[in-house]
């Protein structure tokens, strides 16, 4: 997915422009995120949260946040709920399953899994928040997954 900065004025968050008809669904703030969902974030990656970026893009309208962790690590928090579409509400169990059957295809070709969850309708996913420099080209064998 290709995120592009907003124009000046408009904050520090992240969109795709491909999607940027999401924008007006508004995604969920962080601040509306559930304190149970944010609880199991904090225990799953061990460090309270020290900035909270809204990332747009994707799919829908589906919750996406880029986290700067107070241990200095980054994660990007991407959430479903009842709110998301069924194909949003899909996504999760596909990508956990390509994380636990290829985890070494993927190494050094995406973001490492950090953790994932399901608390009060939510389903989570905290893959490392990385930018697009440190990945090497995908591997042939991805074309085919």
């Amino acid at each position: 997915m290709i995120f592009a900065r907003n124009s000046p004025g408009q904050g520090d968050e992240l969109y795709s422009p491909l999607h940027a008809a999401n924008r007006d669904r508004r995604k969920t703030p962080w601040r509306n995120v559930l304190a149970p969902i944010k609880n199991e974030r904090a225990r799953l990656l061990g460090s309270p949260v020290a900035r909270v970026t809204r990332a747009w893009g994707g799919y829908g309208s589906t919750p996406t946040f880029r986290l700067r962790l107070r241990d200095g690590r980054r994660a990007f928090f991407t959430g479903v709920n009842e709110a998301s579409n069924d194909f949003m509400r899909a996504a999760p169990d596909s990508e956990l399953r390509i994380h636990r059957e290829l985890p070494h295809v993927l190494e050094g070709h995406a973001p490492g899994f950090l953790g994932s969850s399901a608390v009060d309708g939510w389903r989570v996913l905290l893959p490392e928040d990385v930018s697009p420099k440190q990945f090497r080209p995908r591997p042939p064998v991805l074309h085919d997954v």
